[in-house]
């Protein structure tokens, strides 16, 4: 299988290289760098890697040519990035969308696996969060997401590619990243390792659903 991963030297995206690769399928990414890094990509010399945005049609297009399976991982994410730049967190996730949707349609990809949120539920009304739970996203970041899985939907409705949404909720694990908007895990790890007391919000009751980054990708 010759497969595109949008956002392949980030996080989750390398990982999912990394288990492409070792199947033996052919892999290219199409990355930014902007929350990336190629030394997540410096063991896979074999990738194909086009440096470029995803609101970028030139790019999209060249990435996504001759590929069978687009794995859509390439986004703004976050809640409270969403909330200080919602205008870059839609022109990413909603056109970016789009670019990529649009050149799959073009090179006749068969199968997009896109990666989506449990932003889009919003505020939790029942647990456990069963799929039909109701999606009412309080952050750009929800509502952009829901508006991505809608664009696949309308996409594998409309033509003959296969669409699949993945909500992930918070996923850690190697390669994870750790700055101002980074998830609670690496934070804590940093923090240790600094020898710094962890910060904790609230009463320390709360409770949060974790995913290992092996479990996202298989």
């Amino acid at each position: 299988m010759k497969a595109l991963v949008t956002g392949g030297a980030g996080f989750i995206g390398s990982n999912l290289v990394k288990a492409l690769l070792e199947e033996g399928h052919s892999v290219g990414v199409l990355d930014n760098l902007l929350s990336g890094y190629e030394t997540n990509l410096a063991r896979f010399p074999e990738v194909r890697f086009t440096k470029g945005d995803v609101r970028d049609a030139a790019a999209v297009d060249t990435a996504i040519a001759g590929c069978e399976v687009v794995f859509h991982l390439a986004a703004s994410v976050g809640n409270k990035r969403s909330i200080d730049m919602p205008v870059d967190d839609a022109e990413i996730n909603v056109i970016g969308t789009l670019r990529v949707l649009e050149a799959a349609r073009k090179h006749g990809v068969r199968k997009i696996v896109a990666s989506s949120s449990a932003g889009i539920f919003g505020e939790l009304k029942t647990m456990p969060i069963r799929e039909d739970h109701p999606v009412e996203p309080d952050s750009p970041y929800g509502a952009s997401k829901l508006c991505e899985e809608k664009q696949c939907l309308a996409y594998s409705k409309l033509y003959d590619l296969e669409a699949v949404c993945l909500r992930y909720f918070n996923v850690y694990g190697p390669n994870q990243r750790f700055d101002a908007y980074g998830n609670v895990i690496p934070i804590f790890v940093f923090q240790m390792l600094h020898g710094e007391r962890l910060t904790i919000f609230g009463d320390g009751e709360q409770t949060r659903d974790f995913v290992n980054v092996r479990d996202v990708v298989q």
